[in-house]
């Protein structure tokens, strides 16, 4: 599922009539360094006998404005059977589907350790010299920084709040509660969030609830926590010191993922439950 700065892929799969449940949508983001794609596109090839349609989307880091207009659109651009008959939507901006499919969505996500997920995303890390003068002062960020501080909250934030506020800061910023409240209060209850020592849990679980054969999906989990494992640290302990201070929020959402157990966190996803609108 091909990605480039300017445009992304949504995968799109829908039963046939025969087969069609009225089960919430599942949405698969593709997170900065969480190693869902290998998860997803096992389970694409799984189910295979379905009607499946790739859309091309604006690219992950377009703004949260344009990003929502367009998920908004495509979906309701689709006519109503067909809308009924999706079961699963992949890609790296999925989860903008959320607030638009609301309580007939399940979103699932994976979160890394911060450190080995920013080591995952292909972003070159700054210097520590450029990390030091950072975490003196916080003015005049360059804007790839914010790729490499909070990627993975940001994301899960976008589709409601704009990350765009939330500041690079070397630790919790003056607004951290607004952040804390945005992400654990707002949008983590809205989630099916796990720790990525999990994702062999959470692959058999969306195996069996889309049809799909569990033994490809368990094994491509298991490649992705292979792939935390042999996650190297190249870098001096002080240069990786310095830039896990700057994903204090990415490093408070593992934690509390490490915390919560399957069963919490569907009983904190309850049917029906208000979803906030996004917001600007």
């Amino acid at each position: 599922m091909p990605a480039s700065p300017d445009h992304t892929t949504l995968a799109v799969l829908a039963r046939r009539a025969s087969d069609r449940h009225p089960e919430p949508v599942i949405l698969l983001p593709q997170a900065p360094g969480s190693g869902v794609d290998a998860i997803a596109r096992s389970l694409v090839a799984g189910l295979g006998d379905g009607n499946m349609r790739l859309l091309a989307a604006p690219g992950p880091h377009a703004d949260v404005l344009v990003q929502r207009a367009w998920h908004r659109d495509a979906w309701l651009a689709m006519p109503a059977l067909d809308r009924d008959a999706v079961v699963l939507v992949t890609g790296a901006t999925a989860g903008y589907l959320g607030p638009v499919l609301a309580d007939s969505a399940r979103t699932v996500v994976l979160v890394r350790e911060p450190l080995a997920a920013i080591g995952l995303t292909g972003e070159v890390l700054p210097k520590k010299r450029v990390l030091e003068r950072l975490a003196e002062s916080s003015h005049d960020v360059p804007p790839k920084f914010h790729r490499l501080a909070n990627p993975q909250s940001r994301a899960l934030l976008a589709p409601w709040h704009d990350p765009a506020e939330l500041i690079v800061s070397p630790g919790p910023p003056s607004d951290a509660d607004r952040w804390r409240d945005a992400l654990f209060g707002d949008v983590l209850p809205h989630l099916d969030a796990a720790a990525i020592g999990e994702a062999t849990t959470v692959a058999r679980d969306l195996a069996k609830s889309l049809g799909a054969r569990p033994k490809p999906v368990v094994r491509a989990a298991r490649a992705v926590l292979e792939d935390e494992d042999q996650q190297g640290r190249a870098e001096d302990s002080e240069s990786l010191e310095l830039l896990l201070r700057f994903n204090w929020l990415d490093a408070e959402l593992y934690d509390r993922c490490l915390g919560s157990k399957p069963s919490d966190r569907h009983d904190r996803a309850l049917p029906g439950a208000p979803l906030a609108p996004p917001h600007a």
